[in-house]
């Protein structure tokens, strides 16, 4: 998993202690052990809270927000959605049907902070595949 920089950037920002992930296209991968998931433990003793590629599949992002806030007070939110606007045309930006909404700097930024949420996003971009990647609180 190593040097693999969809993944890195995860593996540095995970706190240590228990680590949870919510909503994911890659469950296999994310349930696989890598990233010291655990998910049945209290809730209140989740440290890390991993929502990956699933903001722009819900219907309503900010009560799903405000929802995780809620469940896992003391957990920070690292969160992943794909940036369409900067993919390459052979990754075939806007065109899948699970996707409700296609998230920009700015629209991201805006149900984040209707969530109430504090939080510092960052552009991941490898080779024409980006992604915002938010760490929140």
């Amino acid at each position: 998993m190593s040097g693999n920089p969809k993944y890195d950037w995860l593996l540095a920002r995970v706190a240590s202690g228990y680590t949870t992930v919510l909503g994911k296209e890659d469950e296999a991968l994310w349930n696989s052990g890598k990233f010291g998931v655990n998910v049945n433990q209290d809730l209140s003793m989740i440290k890390s809270l991993i929502i990956g590629e699933q903001l722009e599949q819900v219907d309503d992002p900010v009560a799903y927000l405000k929802d995780v806030k809620v469940k896992y007070p003391s957990a920070e939110i690292h969160i992943t959605v794909p940036n369409e606007h900067s993919w390459n045309p052979e990754y075939k930006p806007f065109t899948n049907p699970k996707h409700k909404r296609h998230y920009d700097c700015d629209n991201l930024i805006k149900d984040l902070e209707e969530a109430g949420l504090k939080y510092k996003i960052e552009c991941l971009d490898y080779n024409g595949w980006a992604f915002w990647i938010v760490r929140a609180k």
